[in-house]
Parts: C-alpha cells; sequence; structure tokens
C-alpha cells in the first residue's frame, strides 16, 4: 500500500489493495483495537495508526478480494500449463494481476522481490508470515517469486522493474524492451529521485 510521505513516489495512487485480513480489520477495528491487534509485528505506531486513518479518511478507491485472490491466480498458472502449485495464499499484493491478466490488461511489478535471497529486503515479509522462525507459515514467498518470474517469462505481466536494484546478472528475468527503456531512463535520472 502507498501510504503518503513514505518516500514511494511522487504521484498519488488511483487504488489501493488491502490484504482481505486487513480489510477486515480496518473495517471493523476502532484504531486503538487496530493498534493492539497489530503489536506484535513491532510497527512503528505512526505506522499502524497512519494506515488506519489513512483507510478511513482518503478518498481513494480500495480493494480487496476473498483469499487474496488466490483461485483466481492458480487459474491463470492453470490456463499457462504451468507446474507450480499454490499451496498457500499469496499476498496482496498479487491479488489484482488475475484480474488484469483476463482483463487483458498487462500488469507492470515494481520493486516485487523476484529474487529469493531479498525476500526480507522488502516489505514486512519476515512479520507478515513468508518465514517466522524458520519456517514458512502465512504465505509462500519462494512460490511466488516463481510464479512471477513465470508470468514474466510468459508475457502475462512485466516483472523487469523488480531488477531496478539487482545486479544485471543476478536478475532471474529478462528485460522486456519497455522495460530496459524505463529502467535506463530511472538510472539516468536517478538523482532526480533521491534527492527529494
Amino acid at each position: 500500500m502507498l501510504l503518503p510521505d513514505e518516500k514511494r513516489g511522487f504521484n498519488e495512487s488511483t487504488i489501493q489493495i488491502v490484504n482481505c485480513h486487513v480489510w477486515r480489520n480496518l473495517n471493523t477495528l476502532s484504531e486503538i483495537d487496530f493498534v493492539k491487534n497489530y503489536e506484535y509485528l513491532d510497527l512503528p505506531l505512526s505506522e499502524v495508526t497512519g494506515l488506519h486513518k489513512f483507510f478511513r479518511k482518503s478518498p481513494h478507491k480500495f480493494k480487496t478480494f476473498i483469499d487474496n485472490n488466490t483461485p483466481g491466480m492458480k487459474k491463470i498458472l492453470w490456463e499457462i500449463d504451468s507446474k507450480i502449485i499454490l499451496k498457500k495464499q499469496i499476498r496482496c499484493g498479487l491479488s489484482l494481476i488475475p484480474d488484469l491478466i483476463h482483463n487483458d490488461i498487462l500488469p507492470y511489478l515494481v520493486g516485487y522481490t523476484i529474487v529469493k535471497s531479498d525476500i526480507f529486503k522488502h516489505s514486512y515479509a519476515g512479520n507478515q508470515g513468508c518465514l517466522k522462525h524458520g519456517v514458512q507459515i502465512g504465505h509462500d514467498c519462494e512460490e511466488e517469486i516463481n510464479c512471477i518470474v513465470e508470468l514474466h517469462r510468459s508475457g502475462l505481466i512485466d516483472a523487469s522493474l523488480c531488477c531496478i536494484n539487482i545486479p544485471p546478472s543476478q536478475c532471474p528475468i529478462e528485460l522486456t524492451t519497455t522495460g530496459q527503456k524505463l529502467m535506463e531512463f530511472y538510472h539516468d535520472n536517478q538523482h532526480e529521485y533521491t534527492e527529494h
């Protein structure tokens, strides 16, 4: 989710995808109860209360999917005859992708982890349930990475910008032509994005 003042870009998002569990809690819990519910994550209080306030007061459009649209993703994988079998719920960042693909819209993924050793460098993966004490629980982040790579190789998504901070030799995908142009533009203008 793109919250204001978190240095994730200059433009407002048009839609915010919310995890199905968080959606329920944002709609049903007071700010105090919401904070108590997420204490175990050890997040700064300002982030938790900021999310609650943003959701309750924002003019943005919010969307959630039952089961984070895991059945939709399984259907996409089945349609391309993939060997990937999702056994756990996908994280909300992937939940809109099946709908976009079925509506012939090419999703561009930016900054999503596609190298297994990078799982804990992004979001709250360590606390969110990808791995807790070395055991995969709520989500299977490695299977999600395999899914992203396969969908990119199939041309159903463009995950080129997931390689933005990865040395080219370690990027598991071939950049698309559009991805290469965007990457070149970013690197040529990086100073403009890091000074703000």
